[in-house]
Order: structure tokens, then C-alpha cells, then sequence
């Protein structure tokens, strides 16, 4: 019973402790399970690929990372021999080393890192960094491999590694030194490029070393400016640029500039910067200097030769210029006027070319000086479409403005200038143009004036058009000899444009047209009212002195002022007319600016010391000038002259002139406005007093009326009026509304001005009216004007054909003779003759229009027509 109970008690114990071991171990083996998920989790997310290989080089584990890195996942790779993620080299000996450390122990590649080339699973070699470890067991050991890819730090170390590369080829080849120096006055040497030791001399390993420095070959003199410029650097962290001088160890001085920018990295701070060899750049400017100096002292010379030579001939230009309108009032004549009014314009071509000249030669200096006043831009071109009516007119071509109603009508600028380029522009589109029109368009383009010049003349080849604004210059020599002129023209006025902050172009087409664009940034002006000269107060009678070298302009003046009833009294010479001051009480004095042994400058000059002198009132002083220098304008000024005379003498304009100075400018200004108000009734068909007073001249002016009046009646006795061509209508009844101004044709005028009332609003049936009234008012002033007509000119019903074979060759004998610049007076009165007695009225006047200026080639080419 005893024994029963022990053995009880003992089977109840071990069945306990059985329990305890159990439940002890499947304690451990929980612990053990978790510290391997614990170490499965750790090698998965370990970011390095992570291999582990028995004794053989059996691949055992192989976590997520290494599946990335080579692309094997772990159940393809797990038993398989490690070498298969070697390269062929590695393969061959990656057994041996196993081999040789489990007989000797001596590691090889064990516990150590080192940098191979992987095999990943599609073929590609990769590099990597391996770190093989033992992890030693009871029974074998295991090796571990920790693999890092090194394909992005390889790209990164070869990306750097070309950039330094590319960085020192770079500061090798710079045409000049790189440098960085510390940002503090004591400018230590970081780095320098080696070009430094051949620019200065010194040794690149003794700047960089501190033995020596940089500073050493700066001249002193640019010490201080260097040290400024780095402070200036230091404290707003800008660029700089700089130039000075250094000598180098041989003792040549050179020019360097210096370039660098503030840097730093918060602890420490740099300039950076390049330094360049500026001698010869130096050298070059030094030459360029000197050449400028000369080349403008000879400029200055040309001018002074040039304002010389102009004085020389405009001093006997301007007697005839003088004398010959003298003439023209005495009475001549047909012939002897037909020869006087081509002295005359021999005259002004000869004044136009010695002007273009010279404004080309001060535009080139910029020696040109413009005004800023206030100028209706309208009246303006108006007044050029005035001037060239007639030319026009004379060649059948129709001259038209179109003025935008957007664009105002008063602005600032120089309205001299102005009208130069638009003249300069006009002249040649008439010149070339043969037959059709010529238009001028104004409208504000970009807040810019734009001025658009079209014409449907000869047009410009495009490998000309370049060339046009060359001085001298026209498309071909042909153009020259056939249409004549110099080709300064368009010259001027694209220097005056762009004098102006203007641009000029141009368009054309062979045959078809030109267009030039002028392009002005004028400022929008204020209303200036017109001086009336009628209305200016009257002068007395003076006693004037008159001084000129040159006798006949003595007595030029004499005749315009003594006509005036003033006293002249004449002096050829400085001295003269010093003394005739001091013995004689002047009211005004006028003087040549250039005379030989005492100038007109200097003489006022002690004038103006003898007035003072004797505590007298400074008596006016005009100078006579062609306005060529600016300079000789300025000298006048400062020693006292009160205006100035421009040669050729105008008689009005020597009056007005006077008149200014006389009374100090204080001038009763007639206010008037062309626009709103409206002409005076008359029942004059023409106002012959005023226009023989405008035109100074009754039989051209006949002449111009009957041609002007005979254009307009055929443009406008077949116009049937309609809502459709009301534009058509108005552009031609505003061009006629200018001319019949001009003209003096007052009747004619004021009709133009009712109709004008009747555009807006629109009244169809009226303006019907009143164009019949036009142009019975027309005939009308026609029948009034066709009887003062030579009996030679008066037209006839129809022309009559030339039929006579001797009349056609004679015409032909001398339209070759006009083609060879001959031209003989007998000639040309028997042509005149034959084309009267044939009523050959419109080629009679075109051939005496182009004769009267010279235009030979133009004459001939009407005669060829004639009797084509």
C-alpha cells in the first residue's frame, strides 16, 4: 500500500515537471520564433542587399534588398552557388578563397570591404561595394554578405569627376587668370590660374604659399582704387568691374580688367573673379582717340573750307539773285523774261545743291541744330502740296493730302526741318513719277506722326533700294544723267529724321511705285496764331550802316531800303565803318560777318567797347549770314549782335526782319483761324491786286491760273455725284480749295467753302447744285483769264496733228540736239512757232516748263512724242 502511494506521488511529480519542461520550451521556441521574425524583419528592410553562404558557397538567405539589387528573387537563388552573381574574373576565384581560409584561417577578402563588378539576373554588370563576414556556429560557419549598389554613387563620382575635369580645362584655356581671394583688404590668395605667372612674372607657387602677393605689381597709383572697389564689394555683395595698370617683372606696364563677384559660405567669404590683358585693347582705343582728334579737326577744317567757299559764291550769287528780280519788275520783253526766269532758276538750283551740301556735312558732324516750336503739321504739308502743285500739274499727275481726322492738327517740333525732309521727298517722287498720282498720307501710328509719301512713278530695284539714302547716290547713272540731280535729297532726309529720334523706309516695286514711311515722335503742340505782316507795326525812317566787302550787295540793299525811304550809308571794310560809327548817329547797323583784314564779328565786337565806353545805348546790329555754321551764329551772338540777315536778300524778309529787331519783337499779332473763319463775299472772279503782290510776276501768274483752271474743269465737268464717290469728290474739291487760295480766285473759293459746309451731314442734292455752280464759275474765270493770254498760247477748240515732213524734222533735229545738252534760241522760238500754229498749247507749256529749269532730257522726250 506504501509502495502504491510513493509510486503515485513520484507519477503525479514527473507528469508536473513534464508539464513545466513542455511549457518552458515552448516558451524558448516561442522567443526563438520571434527573435527570427525579429531578424527576418531587420534583414528585409535592411536597405543594402544582405546574402548569406554556407562552407561551399551555397547561397542559405537572401533578403528583399538583394532581390532589388539583382533581380534573382529568393526562391530562384536560394542553393545556388553565390558565384552566379559574379563576373567571370570573380567566379574563378571565389571558391579558392573559401578553400584556402578553412585550411589556414587567413583571411583574404573575409572582414574586409572591398569595390567588384555584380552580375544581376538579365546579364548586365553592375558595380558594388562587398563586405563578407564569418558568423562562426558549433558545428560550420556561415558567411554573410552585406552588398551596397554603387551604380549612383559611380555616376555621381564620374559626373564630378568630368565636371573638375571640365572646370580646369576651362580655367586652363580662359584668355586670362581665375582667381579667389579672401574678402578682406589683405586679398590672400586662395586659388590662381596659371596664366597669372604670365601676366606678371611671379611664380604661382609663391602667391599661393603667402611668399609673395599679387599686389606687388599694381601700380601704385590704382592701390586706393582697388581697395574701394573691394569694400564697396564687401558691403553691398554686388559685381564689380575694374581696369588699371600693373608692371610686370620685365618692366613692361600693362592694362588689365578685373571682374568678381562676392561669395561666401557663411563661415568664410571670397571674391571669385577673372582677371583679362587689356594692352592691346588699350592701344587700339589710344589709336582710335588719336585718329578721332584728326579726323575731326580735318572735318572742322572741311566745314571752314566749305563755310568759306559758300560765302564765296553766294556773295556774287546773291547779287544776281538780287539784280535779277530787280529786273524782272522793269518792264521786258516775252524773250527777254523767258531768259530772266531761267537765270532765276538756274539761280535756286544752284543755291538748293550749295545748301544740300552743306547740311550734309553738318548732319555727318552732328553740327545741326534743331527747334522746338509749336507749327500746324496740317498748314504745313498743305503748303508743300502748294508748292509742288504747279510741277505737278505740268506732268498730268494728280498731288493729293490725306489728312487723318485722328491726327492732331498743332505740334512741337522744327516745322523747317520738316518740311526739308517732306520737300526733299516730294521733289523726287515728281521727278520720277510719269504719269498717275502722288499722295501724301498723315496719321498717328503707335503715338508716332507717320507720314507715308506714295507715288506711281519708275519704282526702285530691290538691289538698289538699300543704296537710297547714300549720298550721291541714285538707283543707276542713268538716273543721274536722264532726271539729273545729286541724290542728296533722300540723304538729307534721312539724317534729319533720324536727327529727330525719327526713322525713314521705303517700299517699292518696278514699274508699279514707291512709298516712303517717315516716322516722327512729335510732341502734341498748342495753337499758335499766324503773324500778319500787313499788320506789323510801321518803322520810321532810319539811317542805316551798311558793311560788305562786296560792293554790288551794297547796292543791292541800298536799292530794296532806300526804296523804303530809308538813308543808307555804305562801308566796304571794318575800319570804314568803325569810323563812320563814331562820327555818325546809326539807328541800326547791318554787317557782313566775313570780311578780309577786320571781320563783321570783330568789328562789333569794338563797337560794342566804344559804346560802353562812351556810356552810349547799343544800337541794333544785324549780321548778314548763309546760317552755314552754327558756330559763326553763336560768335555773333555773344559779342553782341541783335539778329540775323540770310543771304540771298529777301526784301520782305530784310523789312520783317528790321521791323523785329527794331521794335524788340513787341509785334501786333493779327489772330486769325483759317478753319473757322469764312471768306469775305466778293463778285471779283479773281483778286488781282493780291495775287500779282503773291506772285510778283502777271504774265507766269496768267499762265498758272489758265493751266490750274483748265485741270480742275476737265476733272470735274463728266463727275456725276453720287453717295458712293462723295470721298472722291471731296478729296478733289479740297485740293482745289488750296490752289484757288493761292491763287486769289475768290469766286471760285467761295463756292469751295459753301460746299465743304454741306459734307456732314450729307446733302446729296445740294452738292449737286453747287457743283454746277463751280463750274460755271470756272468758265467764268477761264473767259476772264483766256484773253490776257499771249495770242501764241490762247487755246484753240482741238490741237491739230503736225503732218508737215519738214516741221517733223526739224523738231526731231533738235530733240536730239536738247538729248546732246544743246540748245539754241533761233531753235527753240521756231519749235515754239510750229506748236502754235498747230494750237499744241499743253506740250508748249510742258516744254517751256522744262527748259525754264534745265531739263533737257524731258524736253526732248516731249518733242519725240510730238511727232511719234
Amino acid at each position: 500500500m506504501y509502495h502504491f502511494i510513493f509510486y503515485s506521488l513520484f507519477s503525479i511529480v514527473s507528469i508536473a515537471l513534464l508539464v513545466a519542461i513542455v511549457l518552458h520550451y515552448r516558451k524558448i521556441l516561442k522567443k526563438a520564433e520571434e527573435d527570427q521574425l525579429r531578424l527576418e524583419a531587420i534583414v528585409n528592410t535592411a536597405v543594402d542587399g544582405i546574402i548569406t553562404i554556407n562552407e561551399n558557397g551555397l547561397i542559405q538567405s537572401y533578403n528583399k534588398s538583394a532581390e532589388r539589387i539583382f533581380g534573382w528573387t529568393a526562391d530562384e537563388i536560394i542553393g545556388r552557388n553565390v558565384n552566379v552573381l559574379m563576373n567571370s574574373n570573380d567566379q574563378q576565384n571565389h571558391d579558392h578563397y573559401l578553400q584556402h581560409y578553412q585550411k589556414t584561417k587567413i583571411p583574404k577578402i573575409i572582414g574586409s570591404g572591398r569595390e567588384l563588378l555584380a552580375v544581376k539576373k538579365d546579364g548586365s554588370t553592375f558595380p558594388i561595394r562587398l563586405t563578407l563576414g564569418e558568423a562562426k556556429l558549433p558545428d560550420h560557419s556561415l558567411y554573410v554578405s552585406i552588398i551596397i549598389d554603387m551604380t549612383q554613387r559611380k555616376a555621381m563620382e564620374n559626373a564630378l569627376r568630368e565636371n573638375e575635369q571640365q572646370f580646369r580645362s576651362l580655367v586652363t584655356n580662359i584668355p586670362g587668370i581665375a582667381f579667389r581671394i579672401t574678402a578682406n583688404l589683405e586679398r590672400k590668395s586662395v586659388y590662381i590660374s596659371d596664366g597669372i605667372s604670365q601676366l606678371t612674372g611671379l611664380k604661382i607657387e609663391d602667391i599661393t604659399s603667402g611668399r609673395r602677393s599679387y599686389l606687388e605689381v599694381i601700380k601704385p597709383e590704382f592701390i586706393s582704387l582697388l581697395d574701394e572697389t573691394l569694400l564697396k564689394v564687401i558691403a553691398t555683395k554686388k559685381r564689380y568691374t575694374i581696369e588699371y595698370q600693373i608692371t610686370h617683372l620685365d618692366g613692361r606696364e600693362l592694362w588689365v580688367w578685373e571682374s568678381g563677384v562676392f561669395v561666401s559660405n557663411g563661415d568664410q567669404q571670397w571674391i571669385d573673379g577673372v582677371i583679362l590683358d587689356i594692352t592691346d585693347r588699350h592701344l587700339i582705343e589710344e589709336q582710335i582717340r588719336t585718329s578721332r582728334d584728326i579726323a575731326e579737326k580735318n572735318a572742322a577744317n572741311t566745314m571752314e573750307f566749305l563755310a568759306n567757299i559758300s560765302h564765296e559764291i553766294r556773295t556774287p550769287l546773291n547779287a544776281v539773285f538780287g539784280f535779277t528780280h530787280l529786273l524782272a519788275e522793269t518792264p521786258l520783253s516775252s524773250i527777254q523774261k523767258h531768259y530772266m526766269e531761267s537765270v532765276t532758276s538756274a539761280t535756286n538750283s544752284l543755291f538748293s545743291l550749295i545748301n544740300n551740301v552743306l547740311d550734309v556735312m553738318k548732319l555727318d558732324r552732328s553740327a545741326m541744330e534743331l527747334e522746338n516750336i509749336d507749327f500746324s503739321l496740317k498748314a504745313l504739308l498743305e503748303d508743300c502740296i502748294t508748292l509742288f502743285r504747279l510741277s505737278a500739274q505740268t506732268k498730268n499727275l494728280k498731288l493729293t493730302l490725306d489728312y487723318s481726322p485722328n491726327l492732331k492738327t498743332f505740334f512741337k517740333g522744327d516745322p523747317l526741318r520738316i518740311r526739308q525732309i517732306i520737300t526733299n521727298i516730294l521733289s523726287n517722287a515728281i521727278k520720277f513719277t510719269k504719269q498717275g498720282e502722288i499722295s501724301i498720307n498723315a496719321f498717328m501710328d503707335q503715338n508716332k506722326v507717320h507720314l507715308a509719301i506714295k507715288d506711281t512713278g519708275i519704282g526702285i530695284s530691290p538691289s538698289n533700294l538699300e543704296k537710297i539714302f547714300l549720298p550721291f547716290t541714285q538707283e543707276d547713272a542713268s538716273m543721274s544723267r536722264h532726271f539729273g540731280g545729286t541724290g542728296l535729297g533722300t540723304t538729307i532726309a534721312k539724317q534729319l529724321t533720324e536727327l529727330m529720334q525719327g526713322k525713314i523706309m521705303v517700299e517699292s516695286k518696278l514699274d508699279v511705285g514707291t512709298t516712303f514711311h517717315i516716322i516722327l515722335p512729335l510732341q502734341e503742340g498748342i495753337y499758335t496764331p499766324p503773324k500778319d505782316k500787313e499788320t506789323q507795326q510801321k518803322l520810321p525812317l532810319l539811317t542805316i550802316l551798311a558793311v560788305d566787302d562786296i560792293p554790288y550787295n551794297l547796292e543791292l540793299l541800298e536799292i530794296i531800303l532806300k526804296k523804303e525811304g530809308h538813308t543808307v550809308i555804305s562801308k566796304t571794310n571794318g575800319f570804314d565803318a568803325i569810323e563812320a560809327f563814331k562820327t555818325t548817329h546809326f539807328d541800326l547797323v547791318l554787317m557782313d560777318i566775313q570780311m578780309p583784314d577786320l571781320d563783321g564779328i570783330e568789328t562789333t565786337r569794338i563797337i560794342r567797347e566804344y559804346e560802353h565806353k562812351q556810356n552810349l545805348k547799343a544800337t541794333p546790329i544785324l549780321a548778314f549770314t548763309a546760317n552755314v555754321l552754327a558756330r559763326e551764329r553763336q560768335n555773333a551772338r555773344t559779342v553782341g549782335m541783335n539778329g540775323f540777315v540770310k543771304k540771298p536778300f529777301d526784301s520782305q524778309d530784310i523789312k520783317n526782319t528790321i521791323a523785329t529787331v527794331y521794335f524788340n519783337g513787341s509785334l501786333n499779332e493779327h489772330l486769325s483761324n483759317d478753319n473757322n473763319s469764312a471768306p469775305m463775299e466778293t463778285s471779283l472772279l479773281i483778286d488781282w491786286n493780291n495775287a500779282i503782290s503773291l506772285w510778283n510776276d502777271k504774265d507766269h501768274l496768267i499762265k498758272v491760273i489758265y493751266n490750274f483752271l483748265v485741270s480742275i474743269k476737265e476733272e470735274l465737268s463728266t463727275f456725276k455725284l453720287t453717295e458712293q464717290n462723295t470721298d472722291l469728290f471731296f478729296n478733289i474739291i479740297h485740293k482745289a480749295k488750296g490752289a484757288s487760295g493761292n491763287l486769289c480766285l475768290s469766286k471760285l473759293y467761295q463756292c469751295i467753302v459753301k460746299i465743304e459746309q454741306y459734307k456732314k451731314p450729307l446733302d446729296l442734292n445740294q452738292l449737286s447744285t453747287l457743283l454746277e455752280s463751280f463750274l460755271e464759275i470756272t468758265e467764268e474765270t477761264l473767259n476772264e483769264v483766256i484773253p490776257l493770254l499771249p495770242i501764241t498760247e490762247q487755246p484753240a477748240k482741238s490741237a491739230i496733228i503736225i503732218t508737215s515732213i519738214d516741221d517733223k524734222t526739224f523738231i526731231a533735229d533738235v530733240s536730239t540736239n536738247l538729248t546732246l545738252g544743246k540748245m539754241n534760241d533761233s531753235q527753240i522760238q521756231r519749235v515754239f512757232d510750229i506748236l502754235t500754229a498747230h494750237h499744241q498749247y499743253q506740250v508748249l507749256s510742258q516744254l517751256k516748263e522744262s527748259l525754264d529749269k534745265f531739263e533737257l532730257i524731258n524736253a526732248s522726250f516731249l518733242l519725240k512724242n510730238l511727232i511719234k
